[in-house]
């Protein structure tokens, strides 16, 4: 879990980074079976995906970037923090059951609660 200090507090953290919407995201070529679902789920959400010889380059909007962060990575981060603080082996698993937890955690919740919270679909849009 990335750990956070900030004055006299710390412990883990969820950190959302802000995205330049004028720039661009260059992924190398070629990608994993995994980071090309990745691209999928990006592409899904809103962004534009454009392909070069060498790169795939993602193109974002804020109405993308807030689906993504919200509904994807937000409750992603949170299944990694439910995984380490109740799974005495956490630190024993391997990189892939961890993404596996964090992935099942995050599709889990928007199941349950997702309706409730896009908020597209809470006005009627």
């Amino acid at each position: 879990m990335p750990f956070f200090e900030f004055n006299d507090d710390s412990g883990n953290a969820i950190i959302l980074e802000s995205l330049d919407l004028r720039k661009p995201i260059r992924w190398q070529k070629p990608l994993s079976a995994n980071w090309m679902e990745q691209l999928e789920k990006l592409r899904l959400q809103g962004h534009t995906i454009t392909e070069s010889k060498r790169f795939f380059e993602v193109s974002s909007t804020l109405k993308a970037v807030r689906k993504t962060q919200l509904f994807e990575t937000l409750p992603h981060e949170v299944g990694h923090h439910v995984h380490a603080s109740t799974d005495e082996r956490f630190d024993q698993r391997t990189k892939r059951e961890k993404e596996d937890f964090a992935e099942d955690y995050a599709r889990e919740f928007m199941e349950k609660f997702g309706a409730l919270l896009r908020e597209d679909e809470v006005r009627g849009e």
